[in-house]
């Protein structure tokens, strides 16, 4: 699994550089729930 470089910068951008932050919002962002569960 990769993200795009556009996307981390802008991740990045709005943590202030916190990488932990950054990372756990791109995470969270990638998950995708099953119509089923909705």
């Amino acid at each position: 699994m990769g993200f795009k470089r556009e996307q981390v910068i802008i991740e990045l951008d709005a943590f202030n550089g916190d990488k932990n932050q950054a990372i756990a919002a791109l995470f969270a962002k990638s998950i995708v729930v099953p119509d089923n569960l909705k």
